[in-house]
Formats: structure tokens, sequence, C-alpha cells
């Protein structure tokens, strides 16, 4: 099983300022060259005030964005708009859009998932120009949420599992995949399964807890990302007495129906 943390990615040092990439860093903890995947790529980034990701898109992948962090003012299409902690947002693929951090002495923590491409060049990245007469957007933009804000699906709730499709199909029209938030009750418990149109890819945030993966039997605890391709069988379940949170990542397919989901 490819498990991994932030601490152990270096900075990708290619990513330049000629290209958009100014005055913060990006690591890839999980993209093609670490696993192989060439469905998505997850990147880690620290904005410092004042940095900023120019204005660019992406015609071969959608983006999801999840903020942990500090304040911004983003761009997407002909809209901007702030982005504070606990916004997570969508951009569609084409679509151009930006970031820059804006809260003195606070930086932006974020990631920053590539849905559809597993590198920065086969997200066929290129810069934009800003659009003019942006129209300023509020907390209701249909592109941006946060947890409290989506409706827990009822079919994890029998086993004490609050999973909330953040990012989906029906929700924000995703097309390669889809993002959802997870809260396991101590004791709670995902029963083996597999999807065979979809990877899987988990940010842990908070809590430990059990994962199993082809059989075998894993420890994961907060800070952990792990990968699972096409068909692994896996599942989870919390041993401690504390919640076990993360984000869960489909890509390849945007709603649990068409990942193929099944129980094994």
């Amino acid at each position: 099983m490819y498990k991994t943390r932030v601490e152990f990615i270096d900075v990708d040092k290619s990513l330049t300022a000629e290209d958009g990439w100014v005055g913060f860093d990006m690591r890839w903890v999980v993209n093609e060259n670490t696993t192989g995947t060439k469905l998505a790529a997850i990147g880690y980034a620290v904005f410092p005030t004042g940095s900023e990701h120019k204005v660019h898109r992406h015609e071969y992948a959608e983006e999801f964005v999840i903020y942990m962090r500090g304040k911004g003012r983003r761009i997407c299409g002909d809209m901007e708009y702030e982005v504070n902690p606990g916004d997570i947002v969508h951009t569609p693929r084409g679509l151009p859009h930006g970031l820059k951090s804006v809260d003195p002495g606070n930086p932006i923590e974020l990631f920053c998932l590539y849905i559809g491409a597993s590198t920065v060049e086969s997200t066929g990245y290129s810069l934009a120009e800003v659009p003019k007469n942006l129209k300023k957007a509020g907390d209701d933009y249909r592109y941006k949420t946060q947890i409290d804000r989506v409706k827990p699906d009822e079919g994890f709730k029998a086993g004490g599992i609050d999973w909330r499709w953040v990012i989906d199909e029906a929700s924000m029209g995703s097309e390669f995949g889809a993002l959802a938030y997870a809260r396991f009750a101590p004791g709670a418990e995902q029963k083996p399964h597999r999807h065979d149109h979809a990877e899987e890819f988990v940010i842990y945030t908070r809590g430990k807890g059990i994962r199993i993966h082809d059989g075998k039997e894993y420890e994961v605890r907060a800070g952990d990302i792990v990968y699972a391709p096409k068909g692994t069988v896996h599942g989870h379940r919390n041993t401690s007495g504390e919640p076990l949170e993360m984000w869960v990542i489909y890509a390849g397919a945007p709603s649990l129906e068409k990942a193929g989901y099944t129980f094994v």
C-alpha cells in the first residue's frame, strides 16, 4: 500500500515564477511519479502573504482545492471571491483561475487536487489572461462550499459514519472525480469493498484507525495520505476513542455509483 506524509515529500523546485508559481512551495504527495496513477495528482502548498499563483487554466483536468489555513483572493472565470479556512472549491477544466495570499502574517495552507491528469504537464497547464470586468461572488457561489453546508449521505449513517459528498457530479457537475469528507465515530467501520472504475486517495486529518487494504491491515493516523488503485479491496475501522476524519477522493468517476462501489 502506498502511504506517505507531506513532510516526506520534497518541494518541487521546477515550478517557476515565470510559469506563474510566484513565491510559494508545492509538494506533490501523489502524482504519476509517486504512484503510477494517470488520473490524479495531490499537491500540498503553502502560500506566504503576498505570494500568488497567476491566472492559468488546465484544459484536461478539473481542480479541487481544500483550504486549511489563511485567507486569499481567488479568481475563477469572470468571478472573484475570498477564500478562508474550511472552504472547498471546484474549478471545471478550461476555466481560468488564480489565487493570491492576502492575510498578513498568516500563510495559506491547502491541498490542490488535479482530477483527470497526474502531472502539471498532462493537465494542459498554461497561463491565461486575467478576465476583464471581474464580478464579486459571495458565499453562495456555486463552485465553493464548506463541510457543514453539505448533507450527510444517509447510506453511511447506519455504520456510524458521517459521509458527505462535498464535490461530485450532482453537486458541482464534476467530470472526472469526486471529493467526500468522512467522519468515523469510535468503533465505526466501513466494510471491505472495491470500486472498479475509480482510484481512491485518502487524506487523514484527525485520529487514528485501521485501513484494510488487499487483505492486510495497516494503521493510519492524521497526516497520512494513501492511494488505492482501481479494484483494490479496502475498508476502514476506527479503533480509537476519538473520531477518525478524512478526505476521500475518487479519480476516474464523479459519483459513488459510477465508481462501481461494491461490497466484497
